[in-house]
Parts: C-alpha cells; sequence; structure tokens
C-alpha cells in the first residue's frame, strides 16, 4: 500500500513540472518582441594587392525577434558581421549581406538587415621606397642638449595607388617627444601615414626604433698667467736654498657640467710642478711637466706651456755650481 501511495505522488509531481514547463514555453512565446542590434561590420579576406579606397560603414542595423532571455543574451555578446570579400577587384564592388557569421541562439528570427548590402570601390596598391625622418616635439631640459636622433631603418616601403606614391618623395615620423629626456634612449615610433584624399597608405614596418643621444651642455673657461707652484715630492725640505721656475706662470683651460651650481674662477685651479728636491740639488736643473688640479667635476682641456724648467740655487755656504743664468726665471723659496 506504502509502495502505491509513493508511486502515485511520483507520477502527480510528474505530471506538475510538465504542465509547468508547457506554461513556460507558452508564456515565453507571448514575450517575443522586435529589437534593433547595432553589430560591427568587418571585411576579411581582402586581396593582398587591393585596398579599399573609398567609405564602408563601421556597423551596420540588424532587426531580429526574440524573448526577453535572449535580448539580455545579446545584449552581452559581443556580435560580429564578416563579410569575405575575397572575390573583390579593382573598380567598383558590391556585396550582400547575410547573418551566418552571427551564429544568433535558437529560436532567434532576423527580419531585416540594414543596410543590405555595401559597396565600395578597390584600387590596386603599388610600392615604394622613401627615407623616413624624425619629427621632433618639446627639447631637453636647459642644461642638456639633443646630440643626433637616429631612425632604424631610415627608409620604408609605402604601398597605395601609384598616383599618390609618385607625389611622395619622403614621409615624417609621429612627433618624438624629447621633453626632460636627459641620456640615450631608443624608442618606437610610427611613420605618419597621413591621409591622401580618401586613401591612407600602408607601410612597412608598422614602427621603426629611434636613438636619441643628448649630452650635458659644458661651460668653458681660459685662465691666463696662472702661478706655476713648486711642490717637493715625498715631503722633502730643503734648508739654504731656493728654486728658480721658467716660465713663472701657466694658461690653463677647463670645462664643467653646465649643471653645476658654481662657474670655476682662477682661485679654483692650483698650478703645480713636483720636483725631487735631492735629485735637483745634484742635478741642478730639471724639466718638469705642469699639473693641474682642479675642483670636482672639472676637466682641465688645456695646459700652457706643458713643461717648465725648475733650477735649484743654492743657499749660502753650500759649494753647489750654478746654471747659466735664464731670463724670466724667478727664484721660489724653500720651506
Amino acid at each position: 500500500m506504502r509502495i502505491r501511495i509513493l508511486g502515485d505522488r511520483l507520477a502527480s509531481m510528474v505530471v506538475s513540472l510538465a504542465l509547468a514547463f508547457c506554461l513556460w514555453l507558452g508564456l515565453a512565446g507571448q514575450d517575443m518582441s522586435t529589437v534593433d542590434l547595432s553589430v560591427p561590420l568587418e571585411l576579411s579576406n581582402l586581396p593582398g594587392d587591393l585596398a579599399i579606397r573609398s567609405e564602408v560603414p563601421a556597423s551596420v542595423t540588424v532587426q531580429v525577434l526574440a524573448n526577453t532571455a535572449q535580448v539580455r543574451f545579446l545584449a552581452d555578446r559581443k556580435l560580429h558581421l564578416w563579410v569575405n570579400v575575397a572575390s573583390a577587384r579593382e573598380g567598383q564592388n558590391s556585396f550582400q549581406l547575410d547573418t551566418e557569421s552571427l551564429d544568433l541562439p535558437r529560436g532567434v528570427q532576423v527580419r531585416k538587415i540594414s543596410p543590405a548590402g555595401i559597396e565600395f570601390v578597390a584600387v590596386k596598391l603599388t610600392e615604394k621606397t622613401v627615407p623616413l625622418a624624425p619629427t621632433l616635439k618639446g627639447a631637453p631640459p636647459p642644461t642638456y642638449r639633443l646630440e643626433s636622433v637616429t631612425l632604424a631603418p631610415e627608409k620604408i616601403t609605402i604601398k597605395g595607388p601609384h598616383e599618390i606614391l609618385d607625389k611622395i618623395a619622403g614621409l615624417s615620423t609621429l612627433p618624438i617627444d624629447l621633453e626632460g629626456v636627459t641620456a640615450d634612449e631608443t624608442l618606437s615610433v610610427a611613420p605618419n601615414l597621413s591621409v591622401y584624399g580618401d586613401f591612407k597608405l600602408i607601410a612597412e614596418p608598422t614602427e621603426v626604433r629611434a636613438l636619441v643621444r643628448v649630452e650635458e651642455r659644458v661651460n668653458t673657461a681660459m685662465f691666463t698667467n696662472l702661478p706655476v707652484e713648486v711642490d717637493l715630492k715625498n715631503g722633502q725640505k730643503v734648508a739654504g736654498g731656493v728654486f728658480a721656475v721658467s716660465p713663472q706662470a701657466a694658461d690653463v683651460s677647463v670645462s664643467w657640467p653646465a649643471s653645476r651650481p658654481r662657474a670655476v674662477t682662477a682661485e679654483d685651479i692650483k698650478v703645480r710642478v713636483f720636483v725631487d728636491a735631492e735629485a735637483l740639488k745634484k742635478t741642478r736643473q730639471v724639466n718638469s711637466p705642469v699639473v693641474v688640479v682642479p675642483p670636482s667635476g672639472v676637466m682641465v682641456t688645456a695646459i700652457d706651456p706643458v713643461n717648465v724648467t725648475v733650477t735649484y740655487l743654492p743657499g749660502a755656504g753650500e759649494e753647489v755650481p750654478l746654471p747659466p743664468a735664464r731670463s724670466g726665471a724667478s727664484p721660489a723659496p724653500v720651506e
């Protein structure tokens, strides 16, 4: 008896579910409405030696009949209408649109496509290789200067109708921004493919490398008649004698980065000649290089003269033969 009761209940549940499903189908069928969908239009398989010269719609309107659930599904789906134009030829072309590529859900009916077809003019492409020049925008900071901008490659191949290519001797890049550049950089930049009439050129490659070289600006100065001072090596001291330097002064040229907080003055430059006092007492005279000690970050670019003659003049009681006197030599006292 219990099994029979359970069976009756199960049969009743199945019948109820079937009735509910039928009722849902009936209501869904009554919920149908007409909806206009804006669908992007995409062309595919255009022959490689052709280009479209006239305007082609970016999208079409597809009118469909669908229920509420289907409309919600279509709104969330990214639909595209693809048009196979593999059969396109030079000149005027016409293609009818169909909805096979839309892949619509079952039950959705297409009422109308607007426009129903597209027309465009296709032109034969020719090639030409032209030089490419950089277009610059902005500038490095004031303490830097642009040294060069080099493109790689320096030429590109462009495709387009021959009547357009015949007028083009070269192209430029899109602007290369130099604002704030303080070091060498390699950037990617595209050719500036301006629209010539109703046609946009095709370029190969689509991007080139731009090597930007900058360098910091430098200030320069020349200081004349700076006194040449004698320094003894290894802390030597010689009593009773003096050193004579000829010539007594030197001219020094220096450079420093423009970003240095303070300009270089003559007081910042020390001109030295280093001698071995003990050896000089024996030889009496030596030709030594002039050494310039600049401040940190300052570069010496020229010294005149590069060498001076240092003569040891003995003090009282020293039996050291004196060398021949030299004009312009002035004795320098020894510490």
